[in-house]
């Protein structure tokens, strides 16, 4: 199953990243921008890939960033990811304490 962001209004995204299969990725980095996740991933190799879930932001405004998943450093935010219902719930919930 691929990951999916989401832009300010709550639209998913999918990404080209499979959950299932996440053996060649170091770290997934989401960024929340204005409203809109991108999400970063670092591969094991050296290599990169961003995707963006919006095409039309006027202006970047940062609004945090966090590690979704680093194998390393024993996080694995994955399972609460998929449950959030706007860009800002996980930001919220580490905020918190809760992912």
């Amino acid at each position: 199953m691929k990951l999916k962001i989401m832009d300010y209004n709550n639209k998913k995204t999918e990404t080209g990243v499979d959950f299932d299969s996440l053996e060649n990725v170091k770290k997934i980095i989401i960024r929340v921008i204005s409203g809109d996740e991108v999400l970063s991933v670092l591969y094991k190799d050296g290599t990169a890939e961003d995707f963006d879930s919006s095409d039309t932001r006027a202006r970047d405004y940062n609004d945090g960033r966090y590690i979704l998943y680093a194998p390393d450093m024993f996080i694995n935010r994955i399972p609460k990811f998929m449950r959030r219902k706007s860009s800002y719930d996980m930001l919220k919930w580490i905020a918190e304490g809760r992912a």
